[in-house]
């Protein structure tokens, strides 16, 4: 199939992946300490519901001298309900220690549930922001970005991440057999619309060329593998490093194209590749040398 054919492709799949993300991802924050409360809606920009409904993800927090037994037990009925909730961990590490104990005893909370923040500061924000990704799940974080601007670019981080990484270990066949090359161009297309629908955007005719032109017509791509295959001596780590780089460059590429900037969105250059291909498999060589020594 030609480029041209291949950005179609892309395009008309991408536009149907990413009306996925047209429903669900809502999110809640029931209020608790006003102050924490007010710094979380300022982080995550989602309402308040002291009562949050069915279907959307609770937010709880426990500050310091909070009551935790009585959020405890709010979010165990939400979990017998089969509702999902969350809980904002607050302060020092002892104090989170207790909160969370208080959790746990319900026997109906999981350690995946809980978020510890030392305080909402930078670094705070970005442990929440994770947390609340990681409750979402993967089938709700497209959505909930497009409810929530203040999640895109977390988000827009963890798909890349973790589309990337899926890539490495299915093209390494560390699971099985090793992905081929109509198995990771769905998953990058998936990527793709996952994007898109980030920005709640369709990913267009120009976009997917722009996208299509990085990702080349394959040929590009073989290329670093026969490099990385023969410096290394060992296709299976080069198959999955090669995959992990492929997609990831596909993913930050279209991250920028959808936010509007071309300037970086040129065909590979085969020898720039080649050269890239001989130091990723220079640093893979150099890993597993030394785990052997």
């Amino acid at each position: 199939m030609s480029l041209f054919g291949r950005a179609r492709k892309v395009a008309r799949t991408a536009r149907y992946v990413a009306s996925a993300g047209e429903e669900g991802g809502e999110i809640r924050l029931v209020p608790g300490d006003r102050a924490v409360t007010d710094r979380l809606v300022q982080i995550l920009r989602v309402p308040e519901a002291s009562d949050p409904p069915a279907g959307v993800l609770a937010i709880y927090s426990i500050a310091p001298g909070e009551d935790s037994a009585g959020v405890a037990r709010k979010m165990a009925e939400r979990t017998r309900a089969g509702e999902r909730s969350v809980a904002i961990l607050i302060g020092r590490a002892e104090q989170r220690a207790q909160a969370e104990q208080a959790l746990l005893a319900t026997g109906d909370i999981e350690m995946s549930s809980i978020v510890h923040v030392a305080a909402l500061d930078e670094p705070g924000e970005k442990e929440v922001m994770e947390g609340v990704i990681r409750a979402l799940g993967s089938r709700e974080i497209v959505a909930a970005a497009r409810r929530n601007p203040e999640l895109r670019d977390a988000v827009t981080r963890h798909v890349v991440r973790r589309d990337a990484l899926t890539a490495g270990v299915q093209a390494s066949g560390a699971l099985g057999v090793p992905a081929g090359m109509v198995a990771l161009t769905f998953l990058q297309v998936r990527m793709l619309g996952d994007l898109a629908a980030i920005r709640d955007r369709n990913l267009g005719r120009e976009d997917a060329m722009d996208v299509a032109a990085v990702a080349g017509s394959g040929l590009a791509w073989r290329i670093v593998g026969r490099t990385a295959v023969r410096i290394t001596g060992r296709p299976v780590l080069a198959r999955g490093a090669v995959a992990w780089t492929a997609t990831r460059g596909i993913g930050l590429t279209a991250q920028r194209r959808l936010a509007g900037d071309r300037s970086s969105l040129r065909t590979p250059d085969r020898k720039a590749l080649k050269d890239k291909a001989g130091s990723l498999a220079g640093r893979v060589k150099s890993l597993r040398e030394g785990r052997q020594s």
